[in-house]
């Protein structure tokens, strides 16, 4: 009975408004919801995730750190916390030396995350820019022509924490569509970390990857799937394809007591 009157209130409405009900409904579960003004709260959830223990001086790899913005507001939130800032882009990296430089709690990385150690092309419209991707993005429609090009340093997490001999408790993600790429190459890592933050939005459309790899990739492993909205969490506990959505969405996997190592 409720499904049928709430179908027949939507099939009252124009089309204006039906577009108005279902971007206020999209934004309201957090899909499209990410960028510069949500740091704090993705900073809040993802201490928020992590064991009680962890949670003071938590050991966390920021990967795709740009200018450090993410990076800042852990450090805020947890000033016991240390970080690694993983940044390939000459020009964002700079800048991120200028932010964190001279912070003895953070340890800066100038080199991409990918599945194997090696050379590899960043490819952007601007140079620093925080769409800088491995993928040459076709984002024509936006009037932004991907036509700047720098080679850099590409390393794969499980050969990083196997050299320098650290052990973080969670990752945060940010590399324009090539999340998965980074996961897969740190599948040794993965079964002690307990939280990974990850996007997923309109970078992956250039990758051709969908949140579907994510989500059967983080279940095989013994996490849990959520999604971050304007209320907090919401736990994503099968895979529709409705999750398909892609406008910048951040979402974490928290790894589950009975799956850890």
């Amino acid at each position: 009975m409720k499904y049928r009157l709430a179908s027949w209130l939507v099939n009252r409405l124009s089309t204006g408004q039906r577009v108005v009900l279902e971007e206020l409904t999209r934004t309201s579960l957090g899909k499209g919801w990410a960028g510069s003004g949500t740091h704090k709260n993705e900073v809040r959830a993802f201490l928020a995730l992590l064991q009680p223990s962890d949670r003071q001086e938590p050991v966390v790899f920021d990967v795709g750190a740009n200018t450090g913005v993410w990076a800042r507001e852990l450090l805020t939130q947890a000033p016991g916390a240390n970080v690694w800032c993983f940044e390939p882009s000459q020009k964002a990296f700079l800048e991120l030396e200028m932010a964190l430089g001279l912070d003895q709690r953070v340890v800066l990385v100038n080199a991409a995350v990918a599945g194997a150690n090696g050379k590899v092309q960043l490819w952007t419209d601007e140079w620093g820019s925080g769409l800088a991707s491995l993928s040459k993005r076709r984002l024509d429609h936006f009037g932004r022509e991907f036509n700047r090009v720098e080679e850099v340093d590409a390393v794969c997490l499980d050969a990083w924490v196997h050299k320098h001999a650290v052990n973080p408790v969670g990752i945060k993600l940010d590399i324009e569509g090539h999340e998965l790429t980074a996961l897969l190459g740190a599948a040794s890592l993965l079964r002690s970390v307990s939280v990974v933050q990850f996007e997923f939005g309109g970078a992956n459309i250039d990758s051709r990857t969908y949140f579907q790899d994510f989500f059967y990739l983080f279940k095989r492993q013994g996490f849990r799937i959520f999604r971050l909205q304007h209320d907090g969490l919401s736990e994503i506990d099968r895979y529709r394809e409705t999750d398909e959505v892609f406008l910048t969405t951040v979402f974490f996997a928290q790894r589950t007591l009975a799956a850890r190592v």
